[in-house]
């Protein structure tokens, strides 16, 4: 039964609304992110702009520092790489590790003692950022090869048939694809960190049983993932056409669209953890 994708959707909102202690660690991921905002959205402005004023006109430019263009530039830099990448292997895993052990907690009837929870969790720091970065570093490939087929539509000429169709499919479908790469890694490395945290390995021998033991199963994860993911495609599809807003004069809503990305991201990554590490929990009871 815990292995259909629907089960373990409800078994993890259930135990959402009746443990709110397991969203502890991704409010905190709520608030590292929204606190970048904050931050980006003030740079602009004194007294952030002593410091970030001549970083804003080195790399975007005079008009960044003023309106409308602060708001694509807010959305612009939120998004890059090297602000993204740092946080989730800083802070994400650390986050995940967390919500592992508080779900095993609920589960095994014992109470939850966060400052417990931090120092099991910093215990095995190195190993949650080495995980991190090896979804990271699959996630970015992903990307690359992605950015290749992208230009590589992009120089398709045709104007009907299906080689129109095909570019039409990478261009406009760029934000499905995003998540399809998205739930695939996130479904292929999904007990990395439960296994680090909950059997105490390291973490190529997390990779490695993750694999050998889990391999059967990663379609029924990927589900979990996919159809879970599924509530942030609204963001994405905002995200994607974001020349909207400033063909419609209103550009707030780029910093709108991106505190709501941080609201549902929130949400998403509650269920998906929550069904993930049940899942684990439930496999390794039955192996008993």
């Amino acid at each position: 039964m815990y292995k259909n994708p629907f089960s373990l959707l409800k078994t993890s909102l259930y135990a959402l609304s009746t443990h709110p202690a397991i969203l502890f660690p991704f409010g905190l991921l709520a608030f590292i992110q929204l606190l970048i905002l904050e931050i980006l959205y003030f740079a602009p402005r004194y007294p952030l702009a002593i410091f970030f004023g001549p970083i804003i006109r080195r790399l975007a430019g005079e008009s960044y520092m003023h309106y409308p263009q602060n708001f694509v530039l807010l959305q612009k830099w939120f998004a890059e790489s090297w602000i993204q990448i740092p946080v989730y292997i800083l802070f994400y895993s650390v986050g995940i590790g967390m919500a592992v052990l508080i779900i095993s907690d609920i589960n095994s009837q014992r109470k939850v003692r966060l400052p417990e929870i931090f120092k099991r969790t910093f215990a095995v720091y190195a190993h949650l950022m080495v995980a991190a970065g090896v979804t990271v570093g699959i996630l970015y490939g992903f990307s690359v090869l992605y950015g290749l087929v992208m230009q590589r539509a992009l120089q398709i000429r045709s104007i009907s048939g299906i080689y129109f169709y095909i570019k039409m499919a990478v261009i406009y479908g760029a934000p499905l694809f995003q998540l399809l790469f998205s739930g695939i890694v996130t479904a292929a490395l999904a007990f990395v960190i439960p296994l680090i945290m909950l059997e105490k390995r390291n973490v190529f021998s997390a990779l490695w049983l993750n694999f050998r033991r889990y391999g059967r199963d990663l379609f029924t994860i990927f589900l979990v993932v996919f159809l879970s993911g599924l509530i942030y495609v609204p963001i994405l599809l905002l995200k994607y056409f974001q020349q909207w807003y400033q063909a419609v004069r209103i550009p707030e809503l780029l910093g709108v669209v991106a505190v709501l990305g941080v609201i549902v991201l929130f949400f998403v990554d509650a269920i998906q953890v929550t069904a993930i590490t049940t899942y684990y929990l439930l496999d390794q009871e039955t192996r008993e």
